[in-house]
């Protein structure tokens, strides 16, 4: 009896022993690995991870100090995370520090990461490049997303983009019916290529891009700046009454926009009804009443009128 006591205890004390073994060689085992490289490399991963996480939510509530200086820890721990520079560039960007925004997205297109950053990088950039009127670079990202994926819509808009500020305007439309191609019904390359056949005068293609564009949004909730687009070309088209009433419209909408009174004011000139062109004017002066541009219309006009009554007046 006693000897089975005695081996029952011994069998104990080996378990437990075995068991504290363990736990020494695992602790051992934890300790040593962090001195392993790839330990530290996986670490410093997870922690960018983290701190992106935290520097994209901070840029997304507006908060953007804290959004710069996360996003710039998580890029320096991280040199592969593309949306963690992505954001930091953005940042930058919506801070005033618009040449760091480019450095950043500079250095990431090198990384040569995955065909989808790469495309998301240069359009970044390019459209970025664009705001700066910088053209010729940007003319580069489009080509260079052209190269990467041609069948996205993305890398011929941007390219058209900068085409357009180059003054190659038909290398433009030309661009730009080509990612209509690939995203038919795109409201944003609608309005783009509409706005460029108005520019070149192309006033019967422009009529119908913009009508089509029209059709995209509900039942009157055509946006003004659609409206007035459509009324444009109703003008260079002499179908005044058709402008004047997309003017109408768009006035209501926007009310303060003076290029819409200024030609709403020149279509009832055209037709002949200076009363009506006088009393545009006279609405954006009361708008702007200081605006020189507003004083000096509606002088042009009351000019016109009074002309026309003195003509009438040597004609009785």
């Amino acid at each position: 009896m006693k000897a089975d006591k005695i081996n029952r205890l011994n069998r104990n004390t080996a378990v437990y022993r075995t068991i504290v073994f363990l736990f020494i060689s695992v602790f051992c085992c934890s300790m040593g690995c962090r001195s392993i490289p790839f330990y530290r490399m996986t670490n410093k991963a997870s922690q960018g991870l983290i701190l992106s996480r935290e520097g994209i939510t901070a840029y997304e509530h507006g908060d953007l100090d804290l959004a710069e200086k996360k996003l710039k820890e998580a890029v320096d721990l991280n040199k592969t995370d593309i949306e963690a520079q992505r954001y930091y560039a953005e940042t930058l960007w919506q801070g005033g520090k618009e040449q760091e925004a480019l450095d950043v997205l500079q250095a990431a297109i090198k990384k040569k990461g995955s065909q989808d950053n790469e495309l998301i990088l240069n359009q970044t950039l390019g459209e970025k490049l664009l705001l700066l009127h910088r053209p010729e670079e940007a003319f580069l990202c489009g080509e260079r997303m052209i190269y990467l994926d041609p069948k996205k819509f993305e890398g011929w808009i941007v390219r058209a983009n900068a085409c357009w500020q180059l003054g190659k305007k038909e290398e433009a439309l030309a661009d730009y019916q080509r990612g209509l191609y690939l995203s038919p019904d795109n409201r944003d390359i609608l309005w783009q290529l509409a706005h460029l056949q108005n520019s070149i005068g192309s006033f019967d293609r422009a009529l119908a891009t913009w009508q089509h564009l029209g059709r995209l949004y509900p039942v009157n909730t055509e946006p003004p700046e659609v409206l007035y687009g459509k009324a444009e070309a109703y003008y260079h088209l002499k179908r005044h009454q058709d402008a004047a009433e997309n003017l109408q419209l768009a006035i209501k909408l926007s009310p303060d926009k003076k290029e819409y009174y200024r030609l709403l004011s020149n279509v009832w000139l055209e037709k002949g009804d200076i009363s009506s062109a006088l009393t545009v004017a006279a609405q954006m002066v009361e708008r702007a009443p200081q605006d020189p541009e507003s004083l000096d219309l509606y002088r042009k006009i009351e000019q016109i009128r009074l002309a026309a009554i003195d003509r009438e007046n040597k004609l009785r």
